[in-house]
């Protein structure tokens, strides 16, 4: 005889290859998968784990937005994500709604024996809901410079079939590990960008250049500042 042995999991954050890179410059950063800290495979849970915690440097006035993304194991269940009361969120941050993200489930391959299949193979499956994500904004402003705030996450799935056996499991679903980021906002850092201000400016003590006018002639100067916070990116001229 054969039994199908199907196996209870809660929902576990997932990220792409790179751990989530940043996309983006100065006037926007985008995470667009849920950032993980350096090593995840060496800590066994997330909860509370300092090490788990990914930290994010962001400028004042950038936008600021990620994408956390959770699967369940179980292609039944429906996936839901909060932010977690404890710590909560900065002052102005926005929290989406929690959206499904429908997918297929490749089939498990029939079990062989020495008697032969025990069953057939399955078809593959569609999921409405094993999958979720969870969109945070957040603009920094001037207040926040030299402020670093701490913002989790945590998902849980609709079922009830381990309630009890375990804390996380729950009359109201399962809930999953927690997943952290610390956000430190930073003062910007700027230089001129003209080729020719250091020839004019060649130190701080220096006298400032004389420079001639003439009667009737117009003397016009074309300043650039970058911001070399993120990306050098060119902010004003």
């Amino acid at each position: 005889h054969c039994w199908r042995v199907k196996l209870q999991a809660p929902p576990k954050f997932v990220t792409n290859s790179t751990g989530c890179a940043p996309v983006g410059d100065s006037a926007e950063l985008r995470y667009e998968c849920t950032p993980f800290a350096a090593n995840p495979e060496l800590i066994p849970d997330t909860t509370g784990e300092p090490r788990a915690w990914r930290d994010l440097a962001l400028s004042v006035n950038q936008r600021f937005t990620v994408l956390f993304t959770a699967v369940d194991p179980n292609e039944e269940d429906s996936v839901s994500l909060f932010v977690s009361e404890d710590p909560g969120i900065p002052p102005g941050m926005t929290v989406g709604r929690s959206q499904c993200v429908p997918r297929t489930v490749a089939p498990f391959p029939p079990h062989r024996s020495s008697q032969g299949n025990c069953d057939a193979a399955q078809p593959e499956v569609s999921s409405a809901c094993s999958k979720a994500t969870l969109q945070l904004e957040w603009t920094p402003t001037v207040a926040d410079i030299g402020s670093e705030f701490r913002v989790c996450v945590v998902a849980r799935d609709d079922s009830t079939l381990c309630a009890g056996e375990e804390p996380r499991a729950t009359s109201r679903g399962w809930y999953g590990e927690e997943q952290c980021m610390r956000l430190a906002i930073i003062q910007p850092d700027f230089e001129w960008g003209t080729a020719w201000v250091d020839e004019l400016l060649p130190a701080p003590a220096a006298s400032p250049p004389v420079l001639s006018a003439y009667v009737g002639c117009a003397l016009s100067f074309n300043l650039t500042l970058v911001e070399t916070t993120f990306f050098g990116t060119n902010l004003s001229s």
